[in-house]
């Protein structure tokens, strides 16, 4: 069962998902039209188990028309599935004409509606709850989304409407199969422009989120499930990260925040790069992102985006370039896997699938103390450190790699030393695009505990 929560802008649409999801998932502020994209989350609340939709304002603009009526062409083809509408009203400011003509559209829809008053914290707005009733919509409530007074009688109405909500999502837990795989989560991440949105739309196979020729579009970051040759996986797309966010604006701020927690909750990162700007460098916010997403310990494959515009003979270089510049200046990830595809293509998905699969392989690879050794042997026979001793190497973990060298001085191992290990090793067993640590324990010495102890 799905649910979606309708209406023009500030009326508390994202602060009633949030109270839904028991969590801080999409931005509020008071500033109009933040939620941009449509956004859903399989939650349970109240006894039921739903699927809510938290949906763009609709309402009318003077500025970029044609941008507003994107808006609202996504919101109203994503109620094609929903089963209940939650048509939501400021109760402080009263209905509107944007309200009135919203509920013009609704009526069309054929859907169920409920009407919830949004903002009736105390007595003084109940009037304008009589007001919501000459939309002619049965069911009207007064709530507050934001200290959840009245949610309680709209759910337990709800129950009566349709006995059938556990049943459904009952059935469909119980014939998911236990040994599946666990889906992974990718994010797409880069500056603003690059085409993350128009990315995303492709790899879902639908126009979910809005692209426009103006950089900030997307505000908050927004997750979707997709399924690939019969596996499911989940995708992000994120706010465009500035090179310098402007002074005072709190709106990006929070947006780059939860860009910034999108990657750290993401199994792979693509890390999407216009090819239009490369030349022999990398632009230095994109450093920044990729220097972030090693420091979190996140796959990653960088994906150079509007290949359709770089002339063939320059595309090799361009692959070549970015492998050698980031090999140079991260250790923490060596030979990143590097596409160079258009995202308005749907080919592409295929292509970076592809590297998907195999960077999930590797990201959960574990490796038999007997290979490790040799591996560590083959080092230490081509560049050995004359006052360390290291004695034998083993794996504390998966996803992502981990390991130990154990042996005697280790902590006087440099960080190149270090380094040289890790480079080693990632073309060895061919991990690119990895992020692998390589740690140490020292032996303790029995002499020294022997002093110790007591007789």
């Amino acid at each position: 069962m799905i649910i979606a929560l309708v209406g023009r802008p500030n009326v508390g649409k994202s602060t009633l998902f949030n109270r839904l999801c028991r969590k801080t998932i999409a931005i509020t502020h008071a500033t109009p039209g933040v939620t941009r994209d449509c956004r859903t989350e399989n939650i349970e609340f109240y006894g039921l188990n739903f699927t809510v939709m938290d949906t763009p304002g609709i309402f009318d603009h003077e500025s970029d028309q044609r941008f507003v009526q994107d808006m609202q062409t996504h919101a109203i083809a994503a109620f094609d599935k929903v089963d209940i509408v939650f048509f939501m009203l400021d109760g402080r400011q009263g209905v509107t004409h944007v309200d009135a003509d919203i509920a013009q559209v609704l009526k069309k829809l054929n859907k169920k509606v409920v009407v919830l008053v949004n903002k009736v914290e105390n007595d003084v707005h109940l009037a304008h709850v009589a007001e919501a009733y000459s939309f002619g919509f049965s069911d009207v409530f007064p709530i507050s989304a934001q200290e959840g007074a009245g949610l309680s009688d709209v759910f337990i109405h709800l129950k009566t409407l349709d006995q059938s909500f556990n049943r459904d999502h009952d059935d469909a837990r119980e014939s998911t199969e236990e040994d599946a795989p666990k889906p992974l989560t990718l994010s797409i991440v880069g500056r603003p422009n690059v085409g993350k949105s128009t990315l995303f739309n492709m790899i879902v196979g639908k126009n979910v989120q809005l692209v426009h020729d103006f950089s900030g579009v997307t505000r908050d970051s927004v997750k979707l499930s997709f399924d690939y040759e019969g596996r499911d996986f989940y995708i992000v797309d994120t706010a465009g990260i500035r090179k310098k966010i402007k002074e005072g604006d709190a709106l990006e701020r929070i947006s780059v925040s939860k860009s910034f927690q999108a990657i750290e909750q993401s199994d792979i990162v693509l890390m999407v790069i216009d090819a239009l700007t490369i030349d022999d460098f990398l632009d230095k916010q994109d450093m920044t992102l990729i220097q972030k997403i090693v420091e979190l310990k996140k796959c990653v494959i960088i994906i150079l985006n509007k290949m359709d515009l770089v002339p063939v003979k320059k595309r090799p270089h361009l692959i070549t370039t970015v492998q050698t510049i980031l090999n140079n200046e991260f250790s923490g990830i060596k030979n990143p896997h590097v596409l160079l595809l258009s995202a308005q293509r749907p080919t592409s998905l295929a292509k970076i699938m592809v590297d998907v699969l195999i960077i999930e392989k590797r990201f959960y690879k574990k490796f038999k103390t007997s290979e490790l050794n040799r591996f560590l042997q083959k080092c230490l026979d081509h560049h050995k450190l004359s006052n360390v001793k290291m004695k034998y190497m083993f794996q504390i973990k998966s996803g992502p790699p981990m390991f130990f060298i154990q042996g005697n001085k280790t902590f006087d191992i440099p960080t190149s030393y270090t380094r040289y290990l890790v480079n080693r090793f990632v073309d060895e067993f061919d991990m690119g695009g990895v992020p692998v640590t390589i740690l140490y324990k020292n032996e303790k010495n029995p002499y020294d505990e022997a002093k110790g102890c007591k007789h």
